[in-house]
This record gives C-alpha cells, sequence and structure tokens, in this order.
C-alpha cells in the first residue's frame, strides 16, 4: 500500500496545520487515458502530467467533493462534462458548478492519484488553494492526522 508522509518545515509545525490546514503538493491533467488507447496517446498524456507544475491542494475531511478553480481548471486542460446542473454547498452558501473530468496527481507518490469528476469553483485559488481534495478521493485511503507533530499522512 503507497503511503505518503507531509509535514511543514516550519518553526511551529503544528500551527503550520492548524493555520493553513493540511496542504498536499499535486500536479492537475487530464483524466487517464483508457489502457486500450493507443501507446503514443497515453505516452503523450504522461509526459503531460510530469510536465505539469505543482500546486499545494487542501485536504478537506468536510467536502463531499473534489474541487478546483475553474480559471486553474481551463488553464490544466480539463474538460468539462456537465454545466450548471451540479450544487455544490459551502461555507458562502450553495453555487451552481461545472464538472470537469481530470486527475489529482500527488508528487510525492506516483500510485497516490485521483482520476474522476472534480467540481469547479470560480475564484476557489483567489484567497485559497485551487485544489481541494474532497472525501471522494480520501474514501479510498487512509488519513492520519497528527496535531502534535504537525505531520499527516495519507495511504491508499
Amino acid at each position: 500500500m503507497p503511503v505518503v508522509q507531509w509535514s511543514h518545515a516550519s518553526r511551529a509545525p503544528a500551527d503550520f496545520l492548524q493555520l493553513k490546514g493540511p496542504l498536499a503538493r499535486v500536479k492537475v491533467g487530464r483524466h487517464i487515458p483508457h489502457p486500450e488507447r493507443p501507446l503514443q496517446e497515453r505516452t503523450q498524456w504522461l509526459k503531460d502530467i510530469q510536465s505539469r507544475s505543482e500546486v499545494d491542494a487542501l485536504v478537506d475531511t468536510g467536502a463531499f467533493v473534489s474541487c478546483i478553480d475553474t480559471d486553474f481548471a481551463d488553464l490544466s486542460g480539463l474538460q468539462v462534462i456537465d454545466t450548471g446542473e451540479v450544487t455544490v454547498h459551502g461555507v458562502g452558501g450553495a453555487t451552481k458548478a461545472s464538472v470537469y473530468m481530470g486527475l489529482i496527481f500527488v508528487s510525492a507518490s506516483p500510485d497516490i492519484h485521483f482520476n474522476g469528476r472534480l467540481y469547479g469553483i470560480k475564484n476557489l485559488g483567489k484567497n485559497s488553494n485551487p485544489v481541494i481534495i474532497g472525501r471522494d478521493f480520501l474514501k479510498r485511503g487512509l488519513l492520519v492526522y497528527s496535531g502534535f507533530t504537525g505531520q499527516f499522512s495519507f495511504a491508499m
């Protein structure tokens, strides 16, 4: 079972974890091509995802689904598969969301990734992180959060 552990190298890691929450370095890209697709297409996809910049994603156990900033999703080349019919509820109330098909790839461990629906939220990354890892991702593994040490880990 692949395991990845994160800690925040700061003077007071537990305080950082409380202030910022658990953040994971991820890359975001188009969803994984089906294994029966031509090898050239799958090879190009792998090169594309490896060339992506890393961003901090908030690991949010209160989020029912994983979300992405709509501008960031567009820059990442994600395809919209559903528009306007999905309502996402959050601290700011309910909002309509576009649904993207995409991949969240945890940089620290190539075996830990989420390939599926990402709910697009306008201006999500404006004051926070452009990606939220929700329970649809987390239900596939084990999350351990240590407030004492300022570390958390995820196994899948």
